[in-house]
């Protein structure tokens, strides 16, 4: 039977326009940790457990958008439905985890510090470009926590980052923006401008490499899809959209607002300012508090399952809600405080099990940096906000 919710779904609503959402996300934990929300059609997980349930256990669930029942398949022909029907998240569980081998040695923490070097010189270059550039507070903190990731990325993989690195990190991040269930008409003409544009980006890059390697991830995957045949070009193309999509946009948006919780909370920053070994050893911990809000990672059910005492339907769209996993008494005591002496094993933000984020090493190096840096920022940048952030 259909669950009809007994709380308006409307408080969903008024969750995301609220200036502060917890006191209603804490509400819904606590009432009903599994809610449907109508007439989006889909159930929020608000729940530690249930989520790492979910994350771990990915037999109940998928990140193949494709078993919504809802979906409604891109064009024939298109970039798009060439992406659905190929991608990362749709191919088998074997040639996932193949792929994510091939990968694992080049984002281990081992090749990550020895890139420390490479990332801290980009993060102090690019900070001391947008100070001279004098942009306000807000302004230099969304440019500051775009220009970094995309950078990086752009070497790690052999991509030319001065390619209009403006319009790139644009394209990156709309594409990411429409990638969800059921775009709208005008949303996937973009999304299929932007795919178009990328994946000549990295074409273009493939053929340089082929005829001129280098000591980078396309170089890599191309020696061994030549010598080994474990390997297609495609899959090259999919494993890079990956890495540049999700290794900007994830790195972006979880510092965006570490930097914007620093710039507004002006106790916090003087307390890591006192003790800089804090900025590392409470990472996890800004995290936890910083990145949230009531949305958070989508997946689709495989099967009928019982969940927070709700029936969950094969082809149903779940959100697990980071900010209620984040927030959770159950796992941290007092979360609405910040605690930077606070042991944390386990956050959501870069996902679990087969689908845990590769490249969490490279992010949280990069995001260590960014924030020892800004606390250097000037008294005049580093100062309460006169606006209100919208982003």
């Amino acid at each position: 039977m259909q669950f009809e919710p007994s709380v308006p779904s409307s408080l969903y609503h008024k969750m995301l326009a609220a200036e502060d959402p917890y006191p209603i996300l804490h509400r819904l934990r606590a009432e009903h940790p599994v809610y449907f929300v109508s007439p989006e059609q889909f159930w929020l997980v608000t729940r530690y457990q249930d989520i790492e349930r979910l994350l771990h256990y990915p037999g109940y669930v998928s990140l193949d958008g494709r078993n919504w029942e809802k979906y409604r398949p891109a064009l024939k022909g298109s970039l798009l439905r060439w992406n659905e029907d190929n991608g990362l998240f749709c191919c088998s569980d074997e040639h996932h985890s193949r792929l994510r081998r091939l990968l694992r040695n080049i984002f281990s923490p081992i090749s990550i510090v020895k890139m420390g070097d490479r990332i801290r010189n980009t993060v102090h270059e690019t900070y001391m470009e947008l100070v001279s550039e004098r942009l306000s507070p807000v302004d230099l903190i969304a440019e500051f926590t775009s220009r970094v990731p995309y950078r990086i990325i752009c070497q790690l993989v052999g991509l030319k980052a001065d390619d209009d690195e403006a319009e790139y990190r644009k394209t990156i991040h709309k594409f990411i923006c429409v990638l969800q269930p059921n775009p709208s008409i005008e949303d996937q003409q973009f999304a299929e401008s932007a795919l178009h544009k990328l994946l000549t980006w990295i074409n273009r890059t493939m053929e340089e490499r082929m005829a001129f390697p280098k000591a980078d991830v396309v170089s890599y995957l191309l020696q061994i899809a030549h010598s080994k045949q474990t390997l297609t070009e495609n899959d090259i193309r999919f494993l890079l959209l990956n890495i540049v999509g999700a290794g900007v946009e994830t790195t972006a948006f979880v510092a965006q607002d570490i930097l914007l919780l620093l710039y507004q909370d002006i106790e916090l920053l003087e307390q890591l300012k006192a003790d800089r070994s804090l900025a590392n050893k409470g990472l996890l911990e800004i995290i936890r508090y910083a990145v949230g809000g009531p949305a958070g990672l989508m997946r689709f059910a495989l099967c009928d399952f019982e969940l927070g005492g709700q029936r969950i339907r094969q082809g149903q769209m779940l959100m697990l809600s980071r900010g209620g996993a984040n927030r959770d008494p159950a796992v941290f005591e007092n979360p609405d405080q910040i605690d930077l002496k606070r042991p944390i094993v386990k956050l959501p933000v870069f996902g679990r099990g087969t689908h845990r984020c590769l490249g969490e090493h490279l992010a949280m190096a990069q995001l260590q940096m960014m924030v020892e840096v800004f606390l250097d920022y000037p008294e005049e940048v580093a100062s309460r906000p006169s606006e209100k952030w919208d982003g």
